[in-house]
């Protein structure tokens, strides 16, 4: 399946863009595999912009030494699985140290998401989000922000990591270590020009489910600049509704 990505990030409000993000793509024995990592740097800790940087960097060498090989494998599902949670335990210790050193504590969301063929697997922990739509204008919402009465065209079907009042119950930091939210999946063999997306979550908090998947579902979002100009105008959208946080979002058209 032919693969397309488009990128957008916005400072906002701040002196400091405390996300991360990296897109990658290799071609193996074949197989095109990508992978799309969004890191979160945590505001109310330390160098939120460490914690993500490392988280991101740390993925990103992950992917190319081993994360990409395990794609292809029979038993990938467990295979990923396994060797993530051994990266995100030697990300914790790398973190410690960090916080060790600077005399603080930091912390990040981090939402991982591998794509090869049909098959995607995502690893998420914290309040990020990944989605998956298609041109029948429906989407599969995988990653919650537990928000009451934040109303989507789809299914949430994922545990919270945010409790009321909008905090996490749950990151990649040098506290504890939690275990992430799991998801894996195949692309129907009728579902054509499908979307993912990874955001922060302040793409989605402000303009909600409906307007993304309608935006992204569109004929018309073909070509890169397709792509990133309607994270642009969602991202203006967010502003106008007051939205001041750093803004991140990566779309990946199959």
């Amino acid at each position: 399946m032919e693969q397309m990505a488009g990128f957008f990030w916005d400072r906002g409000g701040y002196t400091v863009n405390q996300d991360s993000a990296a897109y990658e793509q290799v071609i193996l024995r074949r197989h095109m595999i990508s992978m799309i990592v969004v890191a979160d740097g945590i505001g109310s800790l330390n160098e939120g912009e460490t914690a993500s940087g490392i988280v991101t960097g740390r993925t990103v060498r992950w992917f190319y030494t081993e994360g990409a090989y395990l794609m292809i494998r029979s038993r990938a599902t467990h295979l990923v699985h396994r060797s993530i949670e051994r990266l995100l335990f030697s990300i914790h210790g790398d973190l410690e140290r960090c916080a060790q050193r600077i005399g603080g504590q930091l912390g990040t969301t981090y939402t991982v998401l591998l794509v090869t063929g049909r098959k995607y697997f995502c690893a998420h922990i914290g309040d990020s989000r990944c989605m998956l739509v298609n041109e029948r204008n429906r989407f599969v919402d995988w990653i919650r922000s537990g928000r009451q009465g934040h109303e989507t065209l789809g299914r949430w079907i994922t545990t919270d990591d945010v409790m009321e009042g909008n905090l996490l119950t749950k990151c990649v930091g040098s506290m504890k270590l939690f275990d992430p939210q799991w998801i894996t999946g195949k692309i129907g063999v009728f579902d054509k020009h499908v979307r993912f997306l990874v955001c922060s979550d302040g793409f989605y908090r402000k303009t909600g489910g409906n307007m993304i998947a309608d935006a992204f579902s569109s004929r018309s979002m073909r070509t890169q600049t397709q792509i990133e100009r309607s994270m642009k105008t969602i991202s203006k959208t967010a502003r106008k509704y007051g939205e001041n946080d750093n803004i991140t979002a990566v779309c990946l058209i199959m």
